[in-house]
C-alpha cells in the first residue's frame, strides 16, 4: 500500500465520521427510546446502536476505495 493510498484511506475517513453521526441519529434514538420503555436506561441504546451504525457507516466506505483484488 503506497503512501497515497493511505492518505486517501484517512481523508474518506475524515469525511464519512461526520456523515456517520448524523446517520447515527434516528437509530441510536430509536433504540433508546425502546429501552427506556422496557425500564432500562436510554443511553445503552443510543451509544449502542449509534455506535454499531457509525462504525457500519465508515467501513463501508472504507471498502469502496479499496480496490478489487484481481490475479
Amino acid at each position: 500500500m503506497d503512501i497515497l493510498h493511505i492518505i486517501l484511506r484517512v481523508v474518506v475517513l475524515a469525511i464519512s465520521i461526520p456523515f456517520g453521526l448524523l446517520a447515527a441519529l434516528i437509530p441510536g434514538y430509536t433504540a433508546g427510546r425502546i429501552l427506556e420503555t422496557i425500564g432500562l436506561p436510554a443511553e445503552i441504546g443510543y451509544y449502542l446502536v449509534g455506535g454499531l451504525v457509525l462504525v457500519m457507516f465508515c467501513a463501508y466506505f472504507q471498502g469502496r476505495i479499496t480496490p478489487p483484488k484481481t490475479a
